[in-house]
């Protein structure tokens, strides 16, 4: 059978090009790497772990935006994905704010506006993205800073005009 990487350049990475994108740390990927640092700007240390889905996938702020750009594009145009972007459990509901989840994304939906979103988080390295349905607007992003929650919720404000809670 074929690896995680394998598998992902051939379905993901090159039908929607993601030039920069890897599950293994090689050769490529390391000249671009960045070390993350928390609060005060120490670097940490760097950590390889093995290729596995949920955790490695080693990419670019570009390459992030190429894959939302295609799932915002599919939810938008009700395309074959578009079900990702569909309630399937829901978390619970504040007022008029429900907060639930698809297969594979989280969708809050604030009154009649739905945001969709995927983010991961090991406290140093944020990736996060996010896509305003009725806005037509959305954001990837990543950090490599344990100040990146404050970062992510400044480009919120900018992008919605207000935060998003999740």
């Amino acid at each position: 059978g074929q690896s995680l990487n394998e598998l992902a350049r051939e379905r993901v990475f090159e039908p929607l090009g993601m030039t920069r994108s890897s599950f293994l740390f090689d050769a490529e990927i390391q000249r671009n790497y960045s070390l993350g640092h928390d609060a005060q700007g120490t670097p940490s240390k760097l950590r390889i772990r093995p290729a596995l889905a949920s955790t490695t996938l080693h990419t670019t702020a570009s390459d992030l935006a190429r894959f939302g750009a295609h799932l915002a594009s599919e939810i938008r145009t009700e395309g074959y994905y578009s079900a990702l972007g569909k309630p399937a459990v829901i978390l619970e509901t504040v007022g008029d704010v429900e907060h639930s989840w698809g297969p594979g994304l989280g969708i809050v939906t604030d009154g009649s506006r739905i945001y969709v979103f995927h983010t991961g988080n090991n406290v140093i390295f944020i990736a996060d993205f996010m896509y305003g349905v009725d806005e037509n607007l959305g954001y990837a992003l990543l950090t490599n800073s344990s100040n990146g929650p404050r970062i992510t919720a400044a480009v919120q404000r900018r992008i919605f005009g207000r935060q998003v809670r999740r």
